[in-house]
Formats: C-alpha cells, structure tokens, sequence
C-alpha cells in the first residue's frame, strides 16, 4: 500500500512539474530503482541501508541527467 502510493506521488509530482515529460522522468527513475532492487536481491538476498541509500542517490542522478538532457535538446546553449 505505501510503495503504490509512493509511486502515485512520484507520477503526481512529474505531472505537476512537467506535464508529459515529468512523468517519463518519474517513470525512468522509478525503472532504475526497480533494476537496482532486482539487482541487489539477486546478489545478496534482500536489502540492508546501503543498498537502499544508493537507490536514493540512483534516482536522483538518474532523474538529474534525463532531465538535463531533455531540456537542452542535445545541443549546447
């Protein structure tokens, strides 16, 4: 119950912020921190306070550079 309403935040926030393209952000963001739980689930067995401090920083860095990517167009100002 708290993850999908946590996630329905996350999707509400892009919204707000960005229209359209925040809730591709959102989603990107919420994907890399899907494949580091799978990830880490596989190579220890479950999560512990690392692992899950590196999925905030994961999203954040993610989050960061798809948005700076995006609303530059590739090119340089």
């Amino acid at each position: 119950m708290h993850a999908s309403a946590a996630i329905l935040f996350l999707l509400g926030v892009g919204w707000t912020v960005a229209s359209l393209r925040g809730v591709l952000y959102a989603g990107l963001s919420l994907a890399a921190c899907l494949l580091l739980a799978l990830y880490s689930n596989r190579r220890i067995g479950g999560y512990t306070g690392d692992t899950l401090g590196a999925a905030c920083e994961l999203v954040e860095t993610a989050t960061l550079l798809v948005w700076v990517a995006g609303s530059s167009g590739g090119q340089q100002p």
